[in-house]
């Protein structure tokens, strides 16, 4: 896993999702979601940008810092 796949894990967790509904909240598929959090795919700016607003944190701390629970 990528410091990216695991804080998309992270935040998803903080924001008590699954992975099926922060697909539809992000509105990409889920196995495509699946694979950004496996570290499979990466996800592309426009989702880590959704996903950093709803999580109340910077892109910055997305990208580049490992996030704890």
């Amino acid at each position: 896993m990528t410091i990216l796949s695991e804080n998309l894990k992270t935040l998803r967790k903080k924001l008590n999702c699954t992975q099926m509904a922060i697909s539809e909240v992000l509105e990409i598929g889920f196995r495509t979601y699946v694979r950004y959090e496996a570290g499979e795919r990466d996800a592309p700016v426009s989702v880590m940008v959704k996903l950093a607003k709803l999580g109340n944190v910077s892109l910055d701390r997305v990208l580049t810092t490992k996030n704890t629970p």
